[in-house]
């Protein structure tokens, strides 16, 4: 297995966060996701289409595309919230680091 590691450094307002946050996440899901295999007879299958949708940033001027499912984006909104919300907490200027690992 092949772990990559890449290092991205933001730095926005405390209000900003959880926007950023979601869409740097996002975007790397919907990147790495694939649509849903449908397995017919043998050895054979189809790979179906991804929902994608537009999602406004409230507190940047910023679009950026999520696929559709809830499920994701409670996963998603679960992790960056206490995120965000560790470093509300702190003296300014707060520093954080999030990680995301993709095994290929």
């Amino acid at each position: 297995m092949n772990t990559r590691c890449q290092q991205l450094e933001l730095t926005v307002e405390v209000s900003q966060i959880k926007d950023v946050t979601k869409a740097v996440f996002h975007t790397i899901l919907f990147h790495r996701s694939t649509g849903k295999y449908t397995y017919q007879q043998g050895n054979t299958f189809s790979v179906g289409s991804i929902g994608m949708e537009d999602v406004d940033c409230a507190t940047v001027e910023f679009t950026y595309v999520r696929c559709t499912s809830e499920a994701l984006e409670r996963w998603v909104d679960q992790y960056v919230t206490a995120f965000a919300q560790s470093l509300s907490g702190t003296e300014l200027p707060a520093s954080g680091q999030v990680v995301i690992v993709t095994i290929q």
